[in-house]
Order: structure tokens, then sequence, then C-alpha cells
């Protein structure tokens, strides 16, 4: 009896540990369910911490302002919230998935796709937008004449011919496993050749653009953006089904994703997600057309803005026909020109910019006007180069880099200079070819530049055409007065 007495006993104590245990997993479980980003929190503390990678489909710095798909949908959807936006950068995806579990981030929006791996580990929101995988490939010398059926038939529209050819895609990305996928259906080779994050699709699109390069595959996504710049390549050969771009957030944010969803089906579904989505990924074949002055310059006249160019120039003691020539390049001469990144007039003016330099901001299309700050940011640009770099000439071109990217990927571009040997205060062949490297991963993710990525050819180009044009015009003679 008394055995069994005690064993009894000893049945209850492990039934009662038993209970007890398994009520305690179910408070963990209970408390781990629970945790996630918090709306009220986000609201508490007025700021919400946003993943982003640093690249011209998630955000970039652009002349001083924050840029890109991603940063304009957050800026404005904390701007609705009500709560401050707080930028991190991290450029590898895994880094980035790892820090939002941590709950280091709120939102993790990096153009990332939906795929059933990702959702084991994160939540995601309402999708953005979808993309899928196209083929990049180089059209025919001249085909900007050809009818599309000419073209088609000149161009790879069946993926299945791919067997045999070499194909470059990104390493560890979807890509790499559809281009598998791909060999398996058409039971046939393909030579994949994969490349590193440190090789960005800004220089691979440059390789297939001048031929060194046949076919590499990207999202539509990304492809989008950078067909204003190579209006020589094709994507229009789809490799893979439409899949979904999402925000992604920590498991269990219920209340965040609640609040995310509503206001992603009301905005981004919605004119002002299509004004934000034309604006970086609808090809603008203006962009790329490289506008001439249309008056006759042997005749004496550069522009209809002549006068009022020489007035504002003698203000900071510039050549006018210097003046003209950034103009030129600028706007064409177009009063009422807007480019992609809403930038405004004959001198391109950012309106952050027009708001900092004269009180009448809004009437900035005016001819005058806009010519008018224009030349006075020049004057302020070239007051600080000339007291870093005497030479007055390398001054200017400094001040002309400056305006068109932003003296911040300037500095970084300097820095770079003394890193690898050159004369961080000469242009050409030095600061120049170091301002072109910052769209590549491996330079502007040196530990020595501070604002990221930036298109850097553009202020190389920006200067040469300056430069080119000036002594165009100076080749004429041209009254002054």
């Amino acid at each position: 009896m008394i055995n069994h007495f005690f064993l009894f006993c000893l049945l209850l104590g492990v039934i009662g540990c038993s209970s007890s245990t398994a009520e305690n997993m179910q408070q963990d479980l209970k408390e781990e369910k629970q945790l996630g980003a918090s709306l009220d929190s986000i609201i508490a503390r007025g700021k919400l911490l946003a993943i982003v990678n640093n690249t011209p489909t998630s955000y970039f710095i652009y002349k001083g302002v924050p840029m890109g798909y991603q940063y304009d949908l957050l800026a404005r959807f904390c701007r609705d919230l009500g709560v401050d936006l707080e930028i991190k950068v991290v450029p590898s995806i895994p880094n980035a998935v790892d820090s939002l579990k941590l709950l280091k981030a709120d939102i993790l929006a990096s153009g990332l796709t939906v795929l059933g791996n990702r959702k084991k580990e994160i939540d995601f929101a309402s999708p953005l937008t979808q993309t899928r995988q196209v083929l990049i490939q180089r059209k025919p010398y001249g085909s900007e004449r050809w009818s599309k059926t000419k073209l088609d038939k000149h161009l790879l529209r069946d993926v299945t011919r791919l067997a045999g050819d070499t194909v470059y895609v990104e390493q560890g990305s979807a890509y790499v496993k559809r281009m598998y996928n791909l060999q398996e259906e058409i039971g046939d080779s393909i030579h994949i050749v994969t490349y590193d994050g440190e090789i960005d699709m800004d220089s691979i699109m440059t390789l297939i653009s001048t031929g060194k390069v046949k076919y590499a595959v990207t999202d539509e996504y990304t492809a989008k953006f950078f067909l204003r710049y190579f209006p020589n390549l094709d994507t229009e050969t789809p490799v893979s089904f439409n899949q979904n771009i999402a925000w992604a957030i920590p498991k269990n944010s219920n209340s965040l994703e609640d609040t995310l969803n509503a206001w992603i089906n009301k905005n981004v579904h919605g004119q002002f997600g299509a004004v934000v989505y034309n604006k970086y990924f609808k090809h603008n074949k203006s962009m790329a057309t490289k506008v001439k002055s249309s008056y006759n310059i042997e005749n004496g006249k550069i522009s209809p803005y002549d006068e009022i160019i020489k007035t504002e120039a003698s203000k900071i003691n510039w050549d006018w026909k210097l003046i003209a020539a950034q103009i030129s390049v600028e706007s064409g001469f177009e009063p009422q020109k807007t480019s992609w990144a809403g930038a405004q007039g004959l001198m391109q003016i950012m309106p952050a910019t027009a708001r900092g330099l004269t009180s009448n901001y809004t009437n900035i299309y005016d001819p005058h006007l806009n010519i008018r700050t224009g030349v006075k940011l020049n004057g302020i640009l070239y007051n600080y180069w000339i007291t870093e770099i005497p030479d007055s000439l390398e001054a200017i071109k400094f001040s002309l880099a400056s305006y068109n990217i932003g003296k911040g990927h300037v500095f970084d571009a300097q820095r770079l200079a003394t890193k690898y040997g050159l004369d961080p205060n000469r242009w050409d062949g030095h600061v120049a070819d170091m301002i072109v490297k910052l769209s590549r991963s491996n330079y502007f993710r040196d530990n020595v530049v501070r604002h990221g990525y930036c298109r850097g050819i553009e202020a190389h180009n920006y200067v040469a055409r300056i430069e080119n044009l000036y002594g165009n015009y100076s080749n004429f003679t041209l009254a002054d007065k």
C-alpha cells in the first residue's frame, strides 16, 4: 500500500509538473506571438524605422535631395501617419531580413520579391506592384526606325533559344534558380555566369549596351529605371511569370500590417502611386534626348534669354556664354521643362533649392527668376570651391559638378581620389574618374563614402558637355553688351 501510495503521489507530481510546464510553454508561445512592430510604439516614438538599400529603385541622393521609389512611398506614408522617417541602409538582403527579425526596424522597403521561403521568416504587406524577370539585350544599330515586327524578328523573343548561349545573372538571386530551371525545361544547357553584389546593374547594362556582354537577366522593375539611360537596350522578353513586390515587416505586426495594407490599397494603387511609379520606371525618351539650341549662333544669338543671362552672369563674374552652355545642357532653353526628378525651368532648379534661394519660389518657371536663382546657386558653389581650390578653372568645374549632383557626392569622389592616389583638387582624370565609380557598389559602399550611390557618369558628362558647348560658343563673335 505504501508503495502504491508513493507511486500515486509521484504520478500526481509528474502530472502537476507537466501541466505547469505546458502552461508555461503556452504563455511563452503567447508572448512570442505578440512580438512584432507595434503601430502604437511607432506613433509614440514619433518615428518609423525603415530599412532600404542604396539603389536607384530604392533610395539615393540627387542634388542633395533624398529620392527613390521606395523612399517616396515611405515618406508619404510617414507624413500621413504623422511621424518622422528614419532610414537605415542595409545593402545585403539577408542582413536586412535578420535586422527586421530582430526588430531593429519596422519596415524593410527594398523592392523585395514575395517568396515562400521568405514568408517563413517575415510577413509581407499588400503588394506595391508586380514585376517579372526579363532578358536584357542590345537592339540592332539603327533599329529605332524599324517597325516592332521587324525588331522582334532580330531580337531573341523565345527564351528556349538561349540554349548554348551565355547569360549573366546576379549571384544568389532568384534569377540563377530561374536559369537552371529553364535549362531543365528546354533540355539543353545555358552558360550561366554569376556576378556578385560588387557589380551593379548599371555596369551590366553598360556592358550590354557596348556589346561586351550579350545577355543578362534582371527584374523588369529595375530594368525600367535604367532604360532612360540605355535607349539601345531591350527588356521586352519575359523570363518568368509576374511576382509581387512588397514591403516586409516583422512577424505578428498585426496593427502595423492592417494600417499598411489600408494605406497601400488607397494610395499606392491610386493616383499618387501611379505618379511615383511613372517618375522612376516609365521610360521617357525625352530624358535621353540631347537638346541643342535652335538659335542661329552665327547671327550672334544663343537663345531668347541672352540679355537676362548676361545681366545675371555679371553678378558672379562668369562669362555669360558659360551660363548659356549650362542652360542648354540643363533644359535646351525650354522654360517649362520639368525633369523626372522634379527639377524645374531653364536651369532645372529643384523645388527645395528654390525655397532656400528665393522667396518667390512658387514662380520658379519664370525665365528671369529661374536664371537668377540658378546663377545665384552657381555663385554660392563657386565661392565655396575657390576657397578650397585656388585654380579658378578647376573651381568652376567643381562648382558645375556640385550643381548637377550635389556637393556631398563630389566630396565622396574627392575622398576616393585621395584614397587611390589621385589629386582631390583636380577634376579631369582625377575626381571626375572617381565620381563615375560612385554608381558601383564596391565604391559607394567604401568606408570613405558618406553619401552613398549616385550615377556619377551624369556629373562627369554634364561638366564635359558644358565645357564643349562653351568652347563652341566662344568660337563665334557674340555681343557681350
